[in-house]
């Protein structure tokens, strides 16, 4: 059985942590959730200590980008697709809730000591496309917030 054809031009692209609309509001992602909580007027929970690291990439630019190796990508090569600026998963809680103007309560559940982080190096496709992130964190909180808020889930 043939898996893979030599003849066809093939890149890929290793996608990491993202955020924006059409996401699933009720996830076990860190971002997903904590957005559920200040939409629902829930309380933050954090199960770990909070200390893990992780980088959002806003779904409009993971689209773009991802245009862009379809587009030029070289062939058999694999590309990092993801924000480097690191948040801890407790940073990210409180960004969320200061954007959004929230009142809820965060809850760190976890007493664990360390962290794990999960940061693409993204210095290949930037270099080789000259593409950058366009959407801030900050506005890409905003926006998923007034999606949900369109949709009438507040």
């Amino acid at each position: 059985m043939l898996l893979f054809n030599d003849s066809i031009p093939a890149t890929s692209a290793r996608i990491f942590a993202t955020c924006g609309p059409y996401l699933p509001n009720e996830s076990k992602y860190a971002f997903s959730n904590f957005l559920n909580s200040v939409v629902n007027k829930s309380k933050i929970e954090i199960k770990s200590n909070g200390n893990t690291t992780r980088s959002y990439l806003y779904i409009g630019d993971l689209t773009l980008w991802l245009w862009i190796l379809l587009l030029k990508g070289k062939d058999k090569e694999i590309y990092n697709v993801g924000s480097d600026e690191e948040i801890s998963i407790l940073d990210l809680a409180q960004k969320i809730k200061s954007i959004l103007e929230s009142d809820v309560d965060i809850e760190v559940q976890g007493k664990e000591v360390g962290y794990n982080r999960y940061i693409p190096s993204n210095k290949k496709i930037k270099q080789e496309f000259k593409i950058t992130k366009i959407v801030p964190l900050e506005i890409g909180i905003k926006k998923s917030y007034e999606f949900l808020k369109a949709k009438n889930a507040i």
